[in-house]
């Protein structure tokens, strides 16, 4: 039996894969008596694309933005997506529960953490486990086998793993569809000896001030052997023209 909520394994689209993990949105019978599920799909690291130097929580999966139909009868099993850190749900194995903090965006290849959980309730009952779990992280199934034969790393939950080096980095390209001509565009860039990424804040020379402004890169490209960024710009309170109140 299964109902709105649930996490299933559905089956693979080509032989020798891993199921799919999908949360169930919506159930029906067509006339013809055959019954369909419509839900999200969940990617595992492996089905992401993603930097060989990225490391991921064991059992991690990420919550995509795709969305399909299916007949029930591919389901091949249960499992539970959510955090799974301090409760653990009755009723299935360990190797049937996997954490979820963050969305993975195909369009721009890119990770975005979870603020807030907003999936379809689930009739599974969870109870808190008499100690938290480590939060362990594990190299990427890409890295190289040196780094695959190192000790998986262990954080303490709520705490960061300090002195991780990224020692190998790659230029990430972006596919945009409304880019400019002659324009290459890009996630992850190395320019000037600096690894840039969107999302990251940068300083930026400003003629006339003493002080750098600071902006974050929403879009970044090459153009002519030139790199350029696209972004909000903040200013510091100093620069601002204040108008007293009475």
């Amino acid at each position: 039996m299964y109902h709105v909520g649930d996490y299933v394994y559905v089956e693979p689209a080509e032989p020798n894969l891993q199921p799919h993990i999908v949360c169930i949105e919506r159930l029906w019978q067509d006339n013809a008596g055959e019954k369909w599920l419509y839900g999200c799909w969940f990617y595992r690291p492996n089905e992401t694309f993603h930097l060989a130097t990225r490391k991921f929580v064991e059992k991690e999966v990420f919550k995509s933005d795709y969305f399909n139909k299916i007949p029930v009868s591919m389901i091949l099993g249960k499992g539970v997506v959510k955090d799974y850190f301090k409760l653990h749900p009755e009723g299935f194995r360990a190797d049937d529960v996997y954490v979820c903090e963050s969305r993975y965006l195909a369009k721009t290849k890119s990770f975005k953490k979870i603020k807030m959980w907003i999936m379809p309730l689930s009739s599974v009952s969870f109870v808190p486990r008499d100690i938290p779990l480590p939060v362990i992280r594990v190299a990427s199934m890409f890295a190289p086998k040196q780094d695959e034969e190192k000790p998986a790393e262990i954080q303490e939950e709520g705490k960061a793993v300090g002195n991780i080096v990224d020692k190998e980095r790659k230029d990430v390209t972006l596919d945009m569809t409304n880019g400019e001509p002659g324009c290459q565009y890009y996630e992850q860039l190395y320019y000037n000896d600096t690894w840039l990424k969107v999302g990251d804040c940068v300083y930026i020379r400003s003629h006339g001030l003493v002080r750098h402004r600071v902006g974050r890169i929403e879009k970044m490209w090459m153009r002519d052997g030139a790199a350029y960024l696209f972004g909000p710009i903040f200013i510091h309170a100093e620069d601002e023209v204040h108008q007293d109140v009475l």
